[in-house]
């Protein structure tokens, strides 16, 4: 009678049932380059677990209008290891520029693949696999593109899109529509399934980014609670209060503080 060693049946596996968040806290490594290299804890940055778990919901387009260093490309970079271990498919990542494309994928695509092993693991080892504009994997392929780009936006079917920094897009891609709608084209083929991402730090309200999400049906926010009365609430720049004196003497004195809008509690 033949039988089956362990070793061979857990490579028949089905892949864990985790969410990106739980992908994210099981697997991600941050390499020595990071602020704070290894395990990578949502504890410090719980703002994104709400964004990361809304793609298993039954949306088509995740609109993230952001402030600068807010950990939203340390997220993006999260989804990538995620659909590659764990829900497979051509995705697609786009920047305003080409050098900015490069600049993604050498300082931060790809150390994020080395210093996660479950991400690393699907890597393949022909060089011909591997280059500037294209990563792939034994699941699936990721394509680098930038919003200058026709051929790198128009080209091939798409499941997960990525577009990154979509305020400083051109308003077309060459003689093309522009590039945000030229990218949104690639993802029809696989309807319901795709998956579309559009962040960008908020420049004027004609922007794209502003214009998104004032169209979207479903608007959600991060709240916190206040430390005295623990009423919730999402934190607002008007609050934020300081005394006329030098900036210097604000800033060594920890003069600055936030008021609360139901207790007005200095936290």
């Amino acid at each position: 009678m033949f039988h089956w060693c362990k070793s061979w049946l857990s490579a028949f596996a089905p892949p864990e049932k985790l969410s990106p968040s739980q992908w994210t806290e099981k697997y991600r490594i941050l390499p020595p380059s990071s602020a704070e290299p290894g395990p990578l804890r949502l504890a410090r940055t719980p703002h994104i677990r709400g964004i990361m778990d809304s793609i298993l919901e039954p949306v088509e387009v995740i609109v993230i209008p952001k402030a600068t260093q807010v950990c939203i490309s340390t997220m993006l970079e999260s989804f990538i290891g995620y659909w590659v271990d764990n829900d497979p498919g051509p995705t697609l990542y786009v920047l305003d520029t080409e050098p900015s494309a490069k600049a993604v994928m050498e300082e931060r695509i790809r150390p994020m693949i080395e210093s996660t092993p479950a991400v690393a693991i699907h890597t393949l080892p022909s060089p011909h696999d591997s280059s500037l504009e294209r990563i792939h994997f034994d699941t699936c392929d990721l394509f680098m593109g930038h919003a200058g780009s026709v051929a790198s936006l128009a080209r091939r079917a798409i499941r997960h899109l990525l577009l990154d920094e979509v305020d400083k897009y051109p308003s077309n891609a060459g003689r093309e529509a522009d590039p945000i709608s030229l990218a949104m084209e690639r993802v029809t083929s696989f309807g319901h399934r795709a998956c579309v991402i559009m962040c960008s730090s908020v420049t004027t309200r004609e922007g794209p980014i502003w214009r998104a999400w004032e169209s979207v049906g479903d608007k959600r926010a991060y709240y916190v609670p206040c430390p005295s009365c623990g009423c919730y609430q999402v934190m607002v720049f008007g609050q934020l209060k300081f005394p006329h004196a030098p900036p210097d003497e604000i800033k060594h004195q920890d003069l600055a503080y936030y008021e609360c809008t139901r207790c007005q509690a200095k936290i």
